[in-house]
């Protein structure tokens, strides 16, 4: 059993270089860059990497450019990693046009605070009926990780200026942790102490026990042990 351990402890470095060069070949090729333009955040201990015969599959399930999500079928396995490109990667935001023809436009069907994050559901699309602002944002998709620069009123037209980026988790949120050991799944509710994007390693703090613990962003709202 102890010989089994050894060679398990010494085969885990190796599947994790395998795992770094695998991410770095497929961003490589999806963002259009030379690898040695690509650093994998892949370094932290508790990330157990494991020997996957089949290969990695990835991919940027967020749109963001900077948080892959790399799986294993056999074992089942997966992860998010988050990467770093030497030159600025810009965060993804909702499809924007700079036609000044009439379009489709997002209105606030909702008032929003300032810092408070956006969803599908506080907008609803609309016809321009007359010209666009160069900045109007006219889809959806990617709302959910923005959050309001100022008090955004409603009927108002979504635009970029007043929209940035927003994290993953943000500090005093309640976050779904989630434990999976054994073939044993948990989740319970805890507070963030911190903010966090994908992949990010935060202290979470029980309400109830007052624990903290470490946990990994995996999602919005979401962390893992």
């Amino acid at each position: 059993m102890l010989l089994a351990m050894g060679r398990a402890h010494a085969e885990e470095p190796l599947a994790r270089e395998r795992l770094i060069a695998s991410i770095a070949s497929y961003a490589s090729q999806s963002l259009g860059v030379s690898p040695q333009q690509l650093q994998v955040l892949a370094t932290d201990k508790r990330l157990k990497v494991p020997d996957c015969p089949t290969g990695f599959q990835h991919s940027f399930p967020f749109g963001d450019q900077v948080t892959i999500k790399t799986t294993c079928l056999d074992p089942e396995w997966q992860a998010f990693i988050r990467i770093k490109v030497e030159r600025e990667i810009e965060h993804p935001q909702p499809v924007m046009t700079e036609s000044k023809v009439p379009g489709v436009m997002l209105v606030l069907r909702e008032r929003i605070h300032r810092g408070q994050r956006l969803s599908d559901a506080v907008v609803e699309r609309r016809d321009a009926e007359d010209k666009l602002v160069p900045d109007a944002l006219t889809s959806s998709q990617g709302l959910e990780l923005l959050e309001a620069t100022r008090l955004l009123r409603v009927g108002e037209v979504l635009r970029a200026s007043m929209v940035k980026s927003a994290p993953a988790v943000k500090k005093g949120e309640l976050v779904t942790l989630s434990l999976n050991q054994a073939g044993l799944s948990i989740a319970v509710d805890v507070e963030a102490l911190a903010n966090g994007q994908i992949g990010e390693v935060i202290r979470v703090k029980n309400r109830e026990s007052g624990q903290e613990l470490q946990a990994t962003v995996t999602g919005i709202g979401q962390a893992s042990l």
